[in-house]
C-alpha cells in the first residue's frame, strides 16, 4: 500500500484530511492526471466519505494548474451538479534541493454512467456492475423519447440554474459531462473552462483578473465545436454569458430527440454552421399534446443572444411548460408564477437506500427500482401505498407532489402517468404523517420546511405561511443532517437558513 494523507487547505476545513492509496487502481486517467478513489476523514468525530482525488501529473503549464484551482474553488452541494471540495498543494524535494510542487483536486465521488455512453446502450458501470436507474432511464430513451429527454433537461437546466446563481458560467455542456449516477442523480460536470462573470456576486478576489483572460483570451476557441455558441466560436469573450450556457442546452435537447446532432462533418464546417446556419429543427418530431418542442430548441439556439432564452430558470420553465402542455398564451403568466418556485425547490433530496419495511423483498428501496420501470411501476405503486412506515409515506408524498421533482422521483411520476393524480395537499399530508412517525427523518423535515416556508409556491395556497415552523423544520432537519454527516442535506438546509 502507498497511503498519501493530504490536508485541505480551507480555513473552514481546519480539521479535515485525505487519504488515497496510488498503488490501487486508478479510477481513471487522462492528459491532467490520474484520479484515485480516496476518503475525507474528519479528524473531530471520526467521520468519513468517499471522494474523488486527482493527482495532477509534474510540469503541467501553469495555466492548467490555475484551471484546476480555479475548478476546485466552484463549491456548490446541489442535486445537479458535481460537488467541488479542495485544491490542495503539497511540496516536496527534488533533485539539487529544488522544491518540487504536487496539485490535488478532491471533488464528490460519482459512480454512474456518462449520458454519452447511455444513449449509446450502456448501463453499467466500468467494472460491470448494472445501474438500475440507467437502465430504466435508457428503456425510456428507446420507448419514450420526449419524456427522456425532458427528465434530462430539466435536471442540467437546474444545475445550470445554481451555478449561474454563483456567477460562473459551464461553457462546457454536453453528454460527456452529464453523469447519471447508481444513486438515481443526473450530474453535470467538468467545470474545467468555467468563467466568472464580472460583477455577478463577486469579490474583489473573483472577478476576473488579467490571469483569467490569459486562459480565456479573445479570439481563442473553448468548449466543443458541435456545442458551441457563436460567441465560444469566435472566442468573443466579453459577451459570453448566461445565454451561451442556453445555446449549448439547446442543441443537447435537439440531440437527443432527434438522436443525432444539428451540425456535423470537418469542425471548421462545424463551426460554420454555429455561426450562421439555423437549427433544423423541422427534423424534430412535435408532440403537440405536450407542447412545442420545435419553438423551445429554435429560441434556446438563436444565433442573437437577445433572441435566446435569457436565464436559465426562463428556459427551465418553458421545458416545465413542455410537459404541462401549456400553450404559448399562457407561457408569460406561467414564467412569473413558476421561476422563484424552482429556485426555492431545486436541490430536493432523493430517496436513501434504507428502509424500515417489515418483508425485505417488498421494502421501498426495492419498490422504487421497481417504479423506475414503466413495466412494473403501476403494480409498485399499489404495493407501495401499503406501506406505512415513515420513508414509505415520504416517497409516496413526493409521487403525489406535482411541483419539480428530484431526478428519480420524476422517472416514477412520468411511469405513474393516468394512475396517480398530483395532489399537493395529499403529498403534505403524507409528510405529516410520516413526521408523527420519525421525527428524525432528513427528507421530511426539510420537505415541511419548504412546505410551510411557502405555501403557495408548494401547491397548497389555501394555508397561510409560517416562518417560524419552517425554520423550526429546517433546524430540526440540520440537526439530523449533521448526526449522519449528510454533507450534501446540510448545504440544501443552510441555504435555506440564510432567509432567517
Amino acid at each position: 500500500m502507498a497511503i498519501n494523507v493530504l490536508k485541505g487547505n480551507n480555513p473552514q476545513d481546519n480539521n479535515i484530511y485525505y487519504e488515497f492509496d496510488t498503488s490501487t487502481e486508478p479510477l481513471g486517467e487522462g492528459g491532467m492526471g490520474k484520479v484515485f478513489r480516496g476518503k475525507q476523514i474528519s479528524e473531530l468525530t471520526g467521520a468519513s466519505r468517499d471522494v474523488a482525488i486527482k493527482f495532477m501529473f509534474d510540469g503541467l503549464p501553469q495555466s492548467v494548474i490555475d484551471r484546476a484551482r480555479r475548478e476546485a474553488s466552484i463549491r456548490l452541494v446541489s442535486e445537479n451538479l458535481v460537488e467541488m471540495i479542495d485544491f490542495i498543494e503539497t511540496t516536496s524535494e527534488g533533485p539539487n534541493n529544488t522544491i518540487r510542487h504536487h496539485y490535488h483536486v478532491v471533488s464528490e465521488l460519482l459512480t454512474g454512467v456518462m449520458l454519452a455512453d447511455l444513449m449509446n446502450g450502456v448501463t453499467t458501470t466500468k467494472d460491470g456492475r448494472p445501474i438500475t436507474f440507467a437502465k430504466n432511464l435508457y428503456n425510456m430513451y428507446e420507448k419514450d423519447r420526449a419524456s427522456f429527454a425532458l427528465i434530462i433537461m430539466k435536471s442540467i437546466a437546474s444545475g445550470i440554474m445554481q451555478l449561474h446563481d454563483k456567477g460562473y458560467i459551464h461553457r462546457d455542456i454536453d453528454p460527456t459531462n452529464i453523469m447519471v449516477t447508481e444513486d438515481g442523480k443526473i450530474k453535470l460536470i467538468d467545470f474545467g473552462i468555467a468563467k466568472k462573470l464580472p460583477g455577478v456576486n463577486t469579490t474583489t478576489h473573483d472577478r476576473l483578473s488579467t490571469q483569467d483572460r490569459s486562459l480565456t483570451m479573445t479570439g481563442q476557441f473553448m468548449g466543443k465545436p458541435q456545442y458551441a455558441a457563436p460567441e465560444l466560436v469566435v472566442g468573443d469573450i466579453d459577451y459570453q454569458n448566461e445565454t451561451t450556457d442556453i445555446y449549448a442546452m439547446g442543441i443537447l435537447f435537439y440531440q437527443i430527440l432527434v438522436g443525432k446532432l444539428p451540425f456535423t462533418g470537418p469542425v471548421t464546417k462545424v463551426l460554420e454552421c454555429q455561426k450562421n446556419t439555423k437549427t433544423p429543427v423541422k427534423n424534430i418530431v412535435n408532440l403537440e399534446h405536450l407542447g412545442d418542442f420545435r419553438a423551445v430548441v429554435a429560441k434556446a439556439t438563436e444565433k442573437e443572444q437577445d433572441k435566446r432564452y435569457q436565464s436559465a430558470a426562463e428556459f427551465r420553465v418553458a421545458l416545465d411548460t413542455i410537459g404541462t402542455g401549456i400553450g404559448n398564451k399562457r407561457l408569460r403568466y406561467y414564467i412569473a408564477g413558476a421561476v422563484a418556485a424552482i429556485v426555492i425547490l431545486v436541490g430536493a433530496i432523493l430517496w436513501p437506500r434504507t428502509s424500515s419495511t417489515d418483508t425485505e423483498s417488498d421494502d421501498p428501496k426495492t419498490l422504487s427500482e421497481l417504479l423506475y420501470d414503466p413495466a412494473t411501476a403501476s403494480d409498485a405503486w399499489q404495493r407501495l401505498q401499503q406501506h406505512k412506515d415513515a420513508e414509505s409515506l415520504y416517497l409516496q408524498s413526493r409521487i403525489y407532489y406535482a411541483g419539480v421533482s428530484t431526478d428519480s422521483i420524476a422517472v416514477m411520476k412520468n411511469n405513474l402517468k393516468g394512475t396517480v393524480t398530483p395532489d399537493n395537499k395529499k403529498a403534505h399530508e403524507l409528510l405529516e404523517s410520516a413526521y408523527k412517525l420519525d421525527q428524525k427523518n432528513t427528507k421530511v423535515l426539510y420537505e415541511l420546511g419548504l412546505d410551510y416556508f411557502d405555501y403557495e409556491t408548494r401547491g397548497l395556497p389555501d394555508k397561510p405561511d409560517n416562518l417560524d415552523k419552517a425554520e423550526q423544520f429546517f433546524k430540526e432537519a440540520l440537526k439530523c443532517a449533521q448526526q449522519t454527516n449528510d454533507v450534501a442535506m446540510q448545504g440544501r438546509i443552510q441555504e435555506m437558513l440564510k432567509y432567517y
